[in-house]
């Protein structure tokens, strides 16, 4: 089963930007993950010029040109992955990467930011992989629109609510609206549910898991305390063990 982890719950480590566009940091965090209680290790590639309009969003454009890594480096990163007897698994913001990408991958993850960009999504599906499907920042409509499009050619959907503050205040437990697991039960009773969470430690995993997530998603760092978008709420190995 692609959906059952080690433990029960598939348990997904995001290195995400925590990076920092530094390669040999990046190998670091993965090996780090490898050497920890996770079942699948997650990176994201993307070019800002086919992410981000340079002329709307330079503010945007530069802060992701800062995070970038290059295709030989992805590929060297899937490889220590699967040598370490670890999954890969990307968010691939840019088509023309899964020409390379596809073969170190068992499953891809569709970004809240992506659930109305249906032609993208309908190139996944066809990929005949699992899809993850985070639901931040979207209604009701726009995650079936998403489902039914993904359906048309692949049944292999795991439904993760997200919320999508990214700012590690502790206020943000009172948006993770963790009923919705509840509804997307009642929606789609058949289907694989999961968490992509953005909160500081692991009670909302603990939550999840209780109402029926079988897929977990925690960003990783080695330091909480460093300078960077997504360090303050990310897992670190010692805290990863103590949510397993």
């Amino acid at each position: 089963n692609k959906f059952k982890g080690k433990y029960g719950p598939l348990l997904i480590a995001e290195i995400g930007g925590n990076h920092e566009g530094d390669f040999n940091y990046a190998k670091r965090l993965v090996k780090l993950a490898a050497e920890t209680d996770v079942d699948i290790i997650k990176l994201q590639v993307y070019y800002p010029d086919t992410l981000v309009n340079q002329l709307i969003d330079p503010v945007r454009h530069k802060h992701f040109k800062k995070f970038i890594l290059t295709k030989d480096q992805h590929i060297e990163l899937a490889e220590i992955c699967l040598k370490k007897d670890k999954k890969y698994l990307a968010s691939v913001w840019d088509i023309d990467a899964y020409s390379w990408i596809d073969k170190y991958s068992d499953f891809y993850k569709i970004g809240s930011g992506d659930i109305t960009w249906i032609d993208f999504i309908e190139f996944i599906a066809k990929k005949n992989k699992p899809i993850l499907i985070a639901t931040g920042a979207s209604d009701m409509s726009d995650v079936d629109r998403a489902i039914q499009s993904i359906l048309k050619f692949n049944n292999q959907i795991c439904l993760m609510q997200c919320n999508t503050n990214y700012t590690a205040e502790l206020e943000n437990f009172n948006y993770i609206h963790l009923n919705v697991l509840k509804t997307l039960r009642e929606m789609y009773p058949n289907m694989v549910l999961g968490l992509s969470d953005h909160t500081p430690q692991h009670a909302t995993v603990l939550g999840a898991v209780a109402l029926g997530a079988s897929m977990i998603e925690k960003h990783f760092t080695n330091d909480v305390t460093r300078a960077g978008p997504d360090h303050a709420f990310s897992m670190n190995p010692q805290t990863w063990r103590e949510m397993v």
